[in-house]
């Protein structure tokens, strides 16, 4: 069924481990993700889940790998978009976004705490916001990325200044809150501040996540999940033995009848809410409001 389902990647990397001069990222001592990543081996794993397109973010602060990627779009029909890497703030950013604008592919920049650089303080930095007022007139986004939540409170400040640019925060479930009240309460407001805030996205990237290496605590809200279904199960296992032992295996044909009908009932719901024009249609209408990529 998966392939029925046309999907929009939001988020992905391409990189040539095998040239030369090597790549800035990943790292070669990452023995999973030091590979070549191209093409032909992305299609090969997106395709049969029902992947259409894909949006490739940067993975290098070099000026060329720009060109790169753009040049492997041109060859690579699944590639609707690719946010590059131009710096905000340097006195040549004016000129490149000239170029790379011309190519209908290139749809926006990556910026941040990234590469050694600080989006906290580029944002004090009168060039730099002239420069992303120059990305909003190109009708280009802004991916931002950050490593703890004082990001949130960039954003807010980002918006406030360039209010007419789009903004994607990447990988939001990976910013842990603070544990401090006073800083929690901070990024909450912060949070609720770009809920309200329609050019403002964000990646939810890594939903599942482990806290301090405890996978399962029965204390935690799973705990209590999976404690109350085994009472619920306990409990229908001992009133089906005393009904069973009332009226014989009646009881057993009814309820089997009714798992495989309500099996059936839910399976039809899902597939229904899986149908284009539904739920995961609105998800790529949103990748190409947040992108404004081009269907190739």
């Amino acid at each position: 069924m998966a392939g029925d389902v046309p999907v929009i990647d939001a988020h992905m990397h391409l990189f040539d481990t095998g040239r030369p001069d090597g790549v800035p990222w990943p790292d070669k001592e990452d023995i999973i993700l030091y590979r070549p990543a191209l093409p032909d081996r992305y299609c090969h794993i997106a395709e049969p889940l029902g992947i259409r397109g894909a949006i490739v973010i940067e993975a290098s602060p070099l000026l060329e790998d720009n060109d790169w990627l753009l040049d492997l779009a041109a060859d690579c029909t699944i590639i609707v978009a690719v946010v590059g890497n131009i710096e905000p703030g340097t006195p040549e950013f004016g000129s490149h976004l000239e170029r790379f604008v011309r190519n209908p592919v290139f749809r926006g920049i990556r910026f941040g705490t990234l590469w050694g650089r600080s989006l906290t303080q580029a944002l004090s930095t009168r060039q730099v916001i002239a420069d992303l007022k120059l990305l909003a007139s190109a009708e280009l986004e802004l991916d931002v990325i950050g490593n703890d939540w004082t990001l949130l409170g960039d954003v807010v400040r980002l918006t406030d200044c360039v209010p007419d640019l789009r903004v994607v925060i990447n990988h939001l479930p990976e910013i842990d809150p603070p544990t401090e009240p006073r800083f929690l309460d901070v990024y909450r407001a912060n949070l609720q501040k770009l809920a309200q805030r329609p050019q403002v996205y964000a990646k939810l990237s890594a939903l599942l996540r482990r806290q301090a290496c405890v996978f399962f605590s029965w204390e935690g809200s799973m705990g209590k999940a999976v404690a109350f279904v085994a009472a619920v199960v306990a409990a229908l296992i001992l009133v089906g033995w005393v009904v069973s032992s009332l009226i014989g295996p009646l009881f057993y044909l009814l309820l089997g009848a009714l798992v495989v009908g309500g099996g059936i009932y839910l399976y039809a719901r899902a597939k229904k809410s899986l149908a284009p024009g539904t739920r995961t249609q609105r998800r790529i209408e949103a990748a190409a409001k947040t992108y404004r990529m081009r269907n190739r």
